[in-house]
């Protein structure tokens, strides 16, 4: 017993470092273990908003189907309906700028952000969208402005769509930085 008091008495230093170092190390682990799950949870939030977005485009088809063909439909749109598709392209890009910092983050994993690209393809095939899209993009990051100005701008809806496709899917995962987004169709 004296030998162990002994030995505990001359290394209290060393020990009490040990014991700091040992907590140190308990900490960072649980901030690291809070931050995955935020990240996931974070993640699980953006999955349902975007599933109540498209339970919300299934439940108002009937006004947003004229606002999703590729080129603009002869006659006039009504405002009430214009104000209502332009409410929802905001929502849509609201979530595509999140899912953008979450894949910065590393939140997303590549092969899922594919998923989201895609639906950046396909908001990008509204005539809709493009028209309104030198106003919308104000509101948003670099990086989506980066994704969809060229293409915008330079859209052709006689261009076949599985070429457009595989040029946009490059150049997100180029303009991301996100080779398994570049390469996503091939």
């Amino acid at each position: 017993m004296t030998d162990a008091l002994a030995f505990l008495d001359e290394n209290k230093e060393l020990l009490t470092l040990s014991g700091i170092l040992l907590t140190l190390l308990i900490f960072i682990w649980q901030n690291l273990r809070a931050a995955r799950l935020e990240r996931q949870e974070n993640y699980m939030k953006l999955e349902l908003a975007s599933n109540d977005l498209f339970r919300f485009e299934a439940d108002n088809a009937e006004i947003l189907v004229p606002f999703d063909e590729l080129t603009k439909p002869p006659g006039t749109i009504d405002p009430k309906a214009d104000r209502f598709a332009r409410s929802f392209y905001f929502m849509t890009l609201n979530l595509f700028e999140i899912s953008i910092r979450l894949r910065k983050d590393r939140t997303i994993a590549p092969e899922v952000f594919g998923s989201w690209v895609a639906w950046y393809y396909d908001t990008l095939t509204s005539w809709y969208f493009r028209e309104e899209w030198p106003d919308l993009r104000r509101n948003y990051t670099q990086e989506i402005r980066a994704a969809f100005d060229p293409f915008v701008t330079g859209f052709d809806p006689a261009e076949d769509e599985d070429v457009r496709r595989k040029r946009f899917f490059v150049h997100v995962g180029k303009v991301l930085k996100c080779r398994i987004v570049e390469e996503w169709l091939n």
